[in-house]
Formats: structure tokens, sequence, C-alpha cells
């Protein structure tokens, strides 16, 4: 142990905190140094003269202490703000550091919330209203819910029913119309739909031939896609849909198939007979419904009553042009059929394979794309951030208070 390290130890030799085994080195080192020796005495008196000092100060009187205490506990007592952000100043890196955390965290988190409680959903997929009356599918839509009403206007009550058409029907007693519903049930309305698969030795012939195959059938092609091989081993295919009149669809049909071989083949047949019945006795009552608005809107009345009539008046020729157009929709489907047709080559054609240069230039490129894309992404993210930077705020006080208060406490 060399003299420099021995006089660094000597204090805390002598107030007894050094560790037992520097202990044991200091007392053997001391005797051999006389520098050494003189020092460990002057500290020994040092502490001496200090614990005689602190011994005879005197300690406060009670009076003191208890004016002192009385002060602490006053209610106007100083005391330190609970407001204390002096944590940042003693180490802004980490404070700055958090915050930078929480930010890039809510940057991510709104908008997973607004897109989950519908905010931005709402705003940027507006109702898609494009299926009208035929629904999903192609199938007509259901009909609305019987709703009567009864209303006086000009001192007339007009009763104006909306019902089924089975309850129209036996309550109007019109013999004749039921005799032409019956004679209607009795000629089933049938929407027929077909699909067929073919492989072909050329897919872009085969096209040709399925278009002047359907002009040959007074039909019209109204579906196209034709998907041209991207990869080494893949083939040509093509899917087509075209409509045709219901009495050609067998021997279109049949036409087709021998245009190739034939992979797949089905029919499925709707029965709309009811539907188109139904809607027919629906759309007579709607008119016989606006007739009697008409003949209510020639009588005088007050003002107020003419309003009312006209409103009815305007709904039910809302209604009936939704009923005519889902009624011409179905007829639609009866008198056309539909065909679905899948063609695929009977070889694969082989794809050039872009050279290293090409494929250097397009990862680039695509690159850049991603890293525009995630440009964009963050200042739209930073925006709705900063949009909802208020109430991130708060939420961040709160959580610094409560834990302000939670450490106060333990």
């Amino acid at each position: 142990m060399n003299h420099a390290e021995l006089e660094r130890e000597l204090p805390w030799y002598v107030n007894a905190t050094v560790a037992p085994e520097m202990r044991d080195r200091i007392e053997r080192a001391v005797p051999g140094c006389e520098h050494c020796a003189s020092e460990l005495g002057e500290l020994r008196a040092l502490r001496d003269v200090l614990i005689a000092s602190e011994a005879a100060a005197p300690s406060p009187s009670n009076a003191l202490q208890a004016n002192v205490m009385r002060r602490i506990e006053a209610p106007g007592a100083p005391r330190k703000s609970w407001f204390d952000l002096s944590f940042l100043r003693r180490n802004p890196l980490a404070g700055f550091g958090a915050l930078a955390a929480v930010a890039v965290v809510a940057l991510f988190l709104v908008p997973s919330f607004m897109h989950a409680s519908g905010v931005v959903s709402t705003i940027e997929s507006p109702i898609d209203n494009s299926e009208g009356l035929t629904g999903s599918a192609g199938a007509p839509a259901p009909a609305p819910p019987p709703v009567t009403s009864t209303k006086t206007i000009g001192g007339v009550a007009a009763f104006v029913a909306r019902s089924s058409p089975q309850d129209q029907r036996a309550g109007a007693g019109h013999a004749g119309a039921d005799t032409a519903d019956a004679a209607a049930r009795a000629v089933r309305q049938l929407a027929r739909n077909g699909a067929i698969g073919l492989i072909v030795p050329d897919v872009t012939n085969a096209l040709g031939q399925v278009q002047r195959l359907t002009d040959a059938q007074f039909g019209a092609v109204t579906g196209l896609e034709d998907t041209a091989p991207s990869a080494p081993g893949e083939s040509h295919t093509a899917h087509v849909t075209v409509s045709v009149p219901d009495d050609r669809f067998t021997h279109t049909l049949d036409a087709l198939a021998a245009l190739g071989g034939v992979t797949t083949r089905s029919v499925k047949t709707e029965d709309l007979t009811d539907s188109i019945v139904d809607g027919d006795a629906r759309l007579r009552n709607l008119r016989h419904e606006e007739a009697d608005l008409l003949r209510i809107m020639d009588r005088s009345g007050k003002i107020s009553d003419v309003l009312d009539v006209e409103q009815q008046l305007a709904s039910t020729r809302e209604s009936i042009e939704q009923l005519d157009a889902q009624q011409k929709a179905m007829r639609q489907r009866v008198a056309y059929a539909t065909i679905t047709i899948d063609l695929s080559d009977e070889k694969t054609t082989p794809v050039a394979v872009a050279g290293p240069g090409t494929q250097i230039s397009q990862s680039w490129h695509g690159a850049l794309r991603a890293l525009w894309a995630f440009t964009i992404f963050v200042i739209s993210q930073g925006l709705l951030l900063v949009a909802f930077a208020p109430y991130l705020i708060v939420l961040g006080l709160v959580a610094y208070f409560g834990y302000r208060r939670i450490a106060r406490r333990r």
C-alpha cells in the first residue's frame, strides 16, 4: 500500500467507516510511515474537537420548537408547489426523450382509435347506396312493411292504406285483378344463369368467337377480364359475361361448349313468379291510391290539408317509381339470361425476365415511392396529432399529477 493511498484512506479510518480489510492494511502500514502517523494523530484530535463542540451546542427550547411546528402545520404555511418540473432541468435529455416517446405512441394510437370509433371511416368512406332497388347480388329489394293511416282532409275522412299484396287483393274485392294474378302465376317467370369453363388453343381467338356468337344470338357482352401471363409457366386466361335472350340460352350454351374442351358447366334457375305478381298487385294499389289522392286534391279545403295531401301524393309517387323500376329489373332478368365463360389457354406462354439493371431500377423507384408514401403518412398523422393535442396534453397532465401524488404518499 503506497503513501498516497494510505493518506487518502486515513479520514475514513478515523471515522470508523473504512472496510475491514482496508482497516487492517492501514494499521499495518501506519507504524512504518512517520508522516502518516503524525497526520493520523491530527485527524483524531480534530475528531475529538468536533464531537466536543457538538455536545456543547445548546438544543432549541421547547417554546421555539412548538412555535416552528405550529407554523408548519398552519393552513397558510407555504408549501412546495405540486406543479414541479424541476426534473427537466436536472435531466433534460430524459425528459425530452419521454415526451418524444409519448408523441410517437400517440401518432399511431390516435389514428387507430379514430378508425376504430368510426370518425375517419365516416369521413373517408361515405355510405354506398349504389345497389339501388335490386339489393345485393341482383336480388329484388324486400317489400316495405305494411303501413295504414287515416287522415281527415278538408272535412273528408281519407283512408290511405299500404299493405302487403295479399291483404290488398283480399280487401279490394276486384275479381278481375285476382283472375289476372292467377293467370300470371300459371306462367312461371324464370331467371336463368349459366356458367361454363373452357380450355381453348388460343384465348385471343376464342374471345373473338365468343363476341361473334353473342352478336348472332342478339345478345351482348356485359363483362370482360383478360389476364395475360405475367410469369413463366402461367397461361393466358379470360373471364367473359354475356347476356342473351332467354329463348336462345340453351342454344348459346351448346355453341360455346363447341369452342374448346369443357371443364365445368352449370345452370341455375331462379323462380321470380311470386315476386313479379306481388309487385304488380302492389303497383296497382299504389296507382289507385294516387288516383284517390288526386281526387281529394280537387276538393276544397284548408291550405294545411292540401299540403298534407301533396306530401302523401309525393310519397306515393316515389313508391310507384321505385316499385316500377324493381319490376322492370326483374322482367329484364327473366327476358335475358346471363352466361359466365372462363377461358384458359392449353399451353403456357414464356415471359421474358427483366435484366439486372432493369430490376435494380425498378427496386430503386419502388423504394422512392414507398419513402414518399411513408412521408405523406407521417405528415397526415402528425396533423391528426396536432388536432388532438389538447386532449393529449390534458391526459398527460392528469397522469403526471397522479404520479406525483402517489410518489408523495409513498
